[in-house]
């Protein structure tokens, strides 16, 4: 094995800790990275507050497909499937 195999073996089996920006980003891809997370963060909120409603709405989307005569599978299934 040449040196040249140790390096690369070397960069290979370097470890990116999760929450970590990919290596090699240029000061520009950063800065883009970092706004986009700025802007996540923002609409967290309304993010919250959709997930809630969806939550509603399938549980009455899987209430009505029991009431309707579908079995727990059968309706878990079905709600799958949006609207």
């Amino acid at each position: 094995m040449s040196d040249k195999d140790d390096e690369q073996k070397g960069k290979d089996n370097i470890l990116i800790m999760p929450g970590a920006p990919p290596p090699n980003l240029s000061a520009d891809q950063m800065k883009k990275m970092i706004e986009a997370g700025q802007r996540l963060m923002e609409q967290m909120p309304a993010l919250i507050d959709f997930f809630k409603i969806s939550a509603k709405l399938t549980r009455a989307k899987f209430d009505a497909l029991k009431k309707e005569g579908f079995n727990d599978q059968q309706a878990l299934e079905l709600c799958r499937i949006l609207f």
